[in-house]
Order: C-alpha cells, then structure tokens, then sequence
C-alpha cells in the first residue's frame, strides 16, 4: 500500500509540472488525476490483506489490480459524484494509444506522467516510449523534442520533492 501511495504521488507531482505547461489544463486538477488514477487498487489491497493467498503472490495481486483496478476505480468516483474528466483518467490511464481528441486532457496528462515516471527503471523496457504515444504530440512537450522534455522535469526535481513531501506528510 506504501508503494501504490509513492508512485501515486510521483504521478501526481509529475503531472502537474506537465499541466503548467499546457495553459488550458489546471496544475491543481492535474495533481487531483495523478493522486487518484490508481485509486481502484486500494480496495483491492485492502481485500487482498485477509487473504495470503494473494499477498503472498505478488505477481497475481498485480494481474488483479490490473485487471480490475480501473473498473473499481471508476465505480468508486461515479458513486462520489467526481466529474467525468477526472473518472475517464481513471478508467483510461493504461490505454497507452488512447486519442479521442486532438487537444490533451487530463488522462493524456496522467498516461505521460506515468511513463516519465518509469525512466531510468526496470519498467521502462516493459512500456512504450513517451514520444510514441498520442498524448506526447498533443502537448507542447511534442514540439521541443524527448530531450528538452526530460530536461524540463530535471529542473522541476526539486519542486516535484516538496510536492511530494507535503503530500506525504
């Protein structure tokens, strides 16, 4: 559960420096859809806790979370009354290839914080490159090129640790 809550926060962290630098995207809203783009595993984990038999296969605990996690989670925000921006996030942040529309939303916000937050990991191999995905060209980020890109989030790493710290506090 700590993981999920780390990665959660990375996500979110990231995904508001991408949003600053799409003017019609709110930075805030984007932390909002990184916080809860994997909230459908939480249910799951607390499920899986009286139950060894999940907890002690890791690998079968990830294929249910992914497997099911975005369905729960969009189940979960609808019944919160989330607005639709904020549950499609939910429901599509593993659809790499999504592209319903031409300019970025919020889940093209979250699937590119994701895969930044894979660089330099031994889950970067298992997913797409970020300038592969549609949600790359729909961002300014697109248009200055992978490099300039990673160099934009190494100068935010100092914002995105504060970010996180508070978060986490």
């Amino acid at each position: 559960m700590s993981e999920l809550w780390h990665q959660s926060t990375l996500i979110a962290v990231i995904s508001t420096i991408l949003a600053r630098i799409e003017p019609k995207l709110d930075a805030d809203r984007a932390l909002l859809a990184g916080l809860l783009h994997n909230i459908g595993a939480l249910p799951i984990l607390a499920y899986a806790e009286s139950y060894p038999q999940l907890t002690d296969k890791p690998e079968l605990l990830t294929t249910v979370i992914d497997k099911m996690g975005n369905k729960i989670g969009e189940t979960l925000l609808r019944h919160w009354q989330f607005d639709n921006d904020i549950i499609t996030v939910v429901r599509e942040c593993r659809d790499w290839m999504r592209d319903p529309d031409s300019k970025a939303d919020y889940c093209d916000i979250v699937l590119l914080a994701q895969l930044y937050s894979y660089i330099d990991t031994p889950l970067m191999a298992e997913y797409p490159a970020i300038d592969e995905v549609p949600a790359y060209a729909k961002l300014p980020l697109g248009r200055l090129g992978p490099k300039m890109t990673i160099k934009v989030l190494e100068q935010a790493h100092t914002e995105i640790e504060e970010i996180q710290q508070l978060i986490q506090s």
